[in-house]
């Protein structure tokens, strides 16, 4: 007597442009969390630097707190983003191409202003496209027949 017995669920290999998307959400993930780090530790958290921080006056240190920490928190929902591309959750698209979009916005306006990221520019026209893929949406809204 054989003994054929049958995964209750079919598991589907995911397509490489998935696997690409979320290599690429993680190092964007990482590099916003480390420039994050990195705005905090030049302009003077006390985990960084100890005392000094107790030099700015409160309105000075909302100014120099703000945008590492607007960037950190960036980033952990990056890591989100990320952990939801892995396990496919329907709405991990929308949050992806969202942060897409507000940063190349962001990034417009730093280029209008003279101060242009390329690297990041770049970075967020890849993820786009690769966000556009048809294979990649209809991972995440497959075709209702």
């Amino acid at each position: 007597m054989e003994n054929n017995h049958k995964l209750s669920y079919e598991t589907t290999p995911r397509p490489t442009s998935i696997t690409v998307l979320i290599v690429l959400l993680f190092i964007q993930a990482v590099g916003t969390l480390g420039y994050g780090i990195f705005l905090g530790y030049s302009r003077g958290w006390t985990i960084f630097k100890g005392e000094r921080f107790l030099n700015f006056l409160p309105f000075a240190m909302a100014d120099h707190v703000t945008s590492g920490v607007v960037l950190i928190s960036i980033s952990v929902f990056m890591f989100i983003v990320v952990l939801s591309f892995i396990r496919q959750k329907p709405w991990a698209w929308l949050a992806a191409m969202t942060i897409q979009g507000l940063s190349l916005i962001v990034g417009l306006v730093e280029y209008l202003i003279d101060n242009p990221n390329y690297v990041a520019l770049a970075f967020g026209v890849v993820l786009v496209f690769y966000l556009n893929l048809q294979e990649v949406r209809d991972t995440f809204y497959p075709k209702q027949t």
